[in-house]
């Protein structure tokens, strides 16, 4: 006689006879197990002894995305601290104390017309680089907890006494990170420059860069900040420059509907090794379409955001993400967190809504971490390592014959 189990966290029933098939909803992956198998779970696959592990499922596939090797390559620092240590900031130091943040992060929505606001106001609470060094490095451990393998983290340089101060205090929270220094995660810093702002800062941003990148200690120029102030195209000189001095360049684009020829002006004199965002590059509008055929004809990675871009408005809800357009187009994307303080996310948890809202199945989730790997502004040697550690766990866990692909 058969019996039937259901799994706390499958939409199938689980019927156990001479082989057991079933479906997990939260991967998206099926597997026969015949009663004499034995799988990577450790155990023969038999009606007495699998019915623990059918009921065990939810909290196996949370574990699954915590303990996945991640890649985040598109979190900027300010954005990234958490709530936990402003709030221990702000008990522990006298100079920030008095310092109301002005919203509480657990519950904030993420209107994009507060969002800068808000960083102006991390901005006050962060004031020494002996603060901004130990929110670095607390940022880089926060990541580290969640299993991320490699974090670019990326920053806009602030006169905390002065530009190049601020640098050596991230450098430093860098590099005394506990997770660092034993080898646990490989991190490099990306130097932002902030699109709202003038040339001339932007122009001492990318000396500073020039100047880090010949250390080994910056890995490439972002072109961030407000998408409502200023013009892309005004800082092509500066992302042309960095490029032939060996920096990689990232640049967010398509943040707002209404800019959609001035992405194609930009697009015509840089093509940047990465793409942040990209939310209305999907429009139908002819620019928009014509920006996409640039993207899609060149390759150009995109760094995707879900719970940002779902929190800040700019998309209504998971199921319509643009996730779900290109990898229908087999381009190259990265999953990140944006801003995992302000947004109050995990890179644990995009993976997972990815999977269960955005319903990508394990060789899509696979190849988006592979395609990560190839997009991360390091050496080849270091891509190689973390490539190796991503298909060992995979083929650890469930999949099988992903090492051929």
């Amino acid at each position: 006689m058969s019996r039937i189990y259901r799994a706390i966290y499958c939409e199938d029933l689980f019927t156990t006879t001479d082989h057991l098939r079933y479906k997990t909803t939260g991967l998206g992956f099926w597997r026969e197990i015949h009663s004499s198998a034995k799988y990577s779970f450790g155990v023969v696959a038999n009606p007495t002894v699998i019915t623990k592990h059918l009921v065990d499922v939810k909290i196996g596939m949370n574990s699954f995305y915590h303990n996945l090797p991640k890649i985040e390559l598109h979190a900027h620092l300010s954005g990234s601290i958490s709530s936990a240590f402003l709030k221990r900031e702000s008990i522990t130091n006298r100079d920030v104390q008095n310092i109301n943040p002005g919203f509480d992060f657990e519950t904030w929505n993420g209107d994009v017309n507060r969002c800068f606001d808000a960083f102006r106001t991390i901005h006050k609470l962060i004031e020494t680089p002996e603060i901004l060094e130990r929110a670095t490095t607390s940022v880089i451990e926060e990541f580290h907890q969640e299993n991320v393998i490699l974090l670019e983290l990326r920053t806009t340089l602030r006169p905390i006494p002065t530009h190049r101060s601020y640098l050596n205090a991230v450098i430093r929270g860098i590099q005394n990170a506990p997770s660092v220094l034993d080898n646990k995660i490989y991190v490099t810093l990306i130097l932002s420059i902030d699109r709202s702002k003038s040339l001339d800062e932007a122009l001492l941003t990318l000396e500073l860069a020039k100047e880090y990148y010949s250390n080994g200690l910056v890995s490439g120029i972002d072109l961030s900040g407000n998408p409502l102030v200023g013009n892309l195209c005004d800082f092509v000189s500066v992302l042309n420059t960095a490029r032939s001095y060996g920096l990689k360049t990232t640049v967010h684009i398509a943040e707002t509907a209404d800019q959609s020829e001035d992405w194609c002006k930009f697009l015509r004199l840089h093509l940047p090794d990465r793409l942040g965002h990209g939310i209305f590059l999907t429009n139908s509008d002819e620019n928009s379409v014509l920006a996409r055929e640039i993207v899609l004809k060149s390759q150009i990675p995109l760094e995707l955001c879900l719970t940002s871009n779902v929190k800040s408005k700019a998309i209504e809800n998971y199921e319509s993400h643009h996730l779900n357009y290109w990898m229908d187009k087999k381009h190259p994307i990265c999953i990140c967190t944006d801003d995992k303080g302000l947004f109050n996310c995990t890179l644990s948890g995009e993976f997972q809504l990815s999977v269960e809202r955005c319903c990508l199945n394990n060789e899509q989730l696979f190849q988006i971490l592979m395609n990560s790997v190839n997009m991360a502004f390091c050496t080849e040697n270091v891509k190689k390592q973390l490539s190796h550690k991503i298909r060992e766990y995979f083929n650890s866990f469930i999949f099988d014959n992903l090492n051929k692909k």
